[in-house]
């Protein structure tokens, strides 16, 4: 295994290589150069003449849009990816967070703070932002915007209402690319008549979703547990809604029953002396 520590210098001198072919030929800030410090602040253990809360601020001051904030970490990231490979490090056959060397992981890190702070600072909270340590500042930003319902970027925070609409919608979308594979277009169907048989076919997949996840859920539970809530929902319904469930509950009864026979008496046959 790599000894990190002793390799520490090594990785710090290509850093430094990597964020040199970035320097911006002007004075002003602009997404590259601003990338370029942003990479040097949180990738190199040396001192450094601005802190991270006095960089975000500047990105604040200099005007830098939530667009633009994304083009500056973007580049920060590519640059800390160019120097994981110069430093040698693979990352072939790896998926996730395992793809990333140390300095692109530690930036995609830093990225979600850099934009939590960003996001406070635009909206309302910069002047207590610049007396505070990156840890405080983070902490800060994070309540700040929860208490105003907002996102980084200046959006509205989706309540729990639009989170459950868009994943509802999310699970009819992936429904019905399934009954689409599944039921192709017949011969002689138009488009309409093609859509209104999908959306049944998706409803079908949606509804048997739901409760394959309901049941993997009860399975969890202990059965007295699941016997109470199942009581609990039954006393909501009329009496023929009863009779109905109480009916098929029966005829489910009946069916395992003949299997459970039709399999013993198999084992049966199989286990007799010839």
């Amino acid at each position: 295994m790599e000894n990190i520590i002793a390799t520490l210098p090594e990785k710090m001198a290509v850093a430094q290589a990597v964020a040199s072919q970035y320097d911006s030929p002007t004075q002003a800030i602009t997404i590259k150069s601003a990338a370029r410090e942003c990479f040097r602040l949180f990738t190199e253990d040396e001192a450094k003449s601005v802190t991270r809360v006095q960089m975000v601020l500047a990105w604040v001051e200099a005007g830098f849009t939530p667009g633009e904030v994304d083009k500056v970490l973007s580049e920060a990231l590519l640059m800390a990816k160019e120097a994981d490979t110069a430093s040698g490090f693979n990352a072939a056959g790896k998926k996730g967070r395992a793809a990333y060397g140390l300095n692109q992981s530690v930036m995609a890190s830093r990225a979600s703070e850099c934009r939590t702070v960003y996001g406070a600072a635009t909206q309302g909270a910069l002047s207590m932002m610049k007396e505070k340590g990156w840890q405080a500042a983070i902490n800060l930003g994070r309540m700040w915007l929860e208490e105003k319902g907002k996102l980084w970027d200046g959006n509205n925070r989706p309540t729990k209402d639009e989170k459950a609409a868009r994943k509802a919608a999310k699970e009819t979308h992936k429904a019905f690319v399934e009954a689409a594979s599944a039921n192709p277009m017949k011969a002689g169907e138009n488009h309409a008549e093609y859509a209104a048989r999908l959306a049944q076919e998706a409803a079908h997949l949606t509804k048997a979703t739901i409760v394959a996840k309901m049941v993997e859920t009860l399975k969890g539970w202990d059965q007295k547990c699941v016997m109470e809530a199942i009581h609990e929902f039954l006393l909501g319904k009329n009496p023929d809604e009863l009779r109905m469930m109480a009916s098929q509950l029966q005829a489910d009864a009946d069916e395992i029953e003949r299997a459970q026979d039709i399999a013993r008496a198999a084992r049966s046959e199989e286990e007799a002396p010839m």
